[in-house]
């Protein structure tokens, strides 16, 4: 004899189906981060800056391999440079939306 599977209810718990869903308790959460609002915005410029910086980073070091493929050219002087100032960017942006 084989087992039957469990059954799950797909039903939401007690404090969630009264809440009116899942807006509703971000606007409730929201509520708590008003009076820092300006931090709020802070930190999520912040890590917009860091992801950005990150998508940038991948972006050069593909580049770079590129340019190493065909020839050294004047770009590639230029890369190691832009490289760093990414990562410099990432750093700040990570800890700026860390604070």
């Amino acid at each position: 004899m084989t087992a039957a599977a469990p059954q799950h209810e797909d039903r939401l718990p007690a404090d969630a189906a009264r809440s009116g869903g899942d807006w509703s308790t971000y606007k409730r959460l929201l509520r708590y981060v008003r009076p820092y609002w300006p931090l709020f915005v802070l930190s999520v410029l912040g890590f917009t800056v860091g992801s950005a910086a990150e998508a940038y980073f991948v972006s050069l070091f593909g580049n770079l391999i590129d340019t190493w493929e065909d020839g050294w050219g004047d770009t590639v002087k230029m890369i190691p440079l832009l490289m760093l100032g990414a990562a410099v960017a990432r750093g700040l942006g990570e800890v700026v939306g860390g604070e």
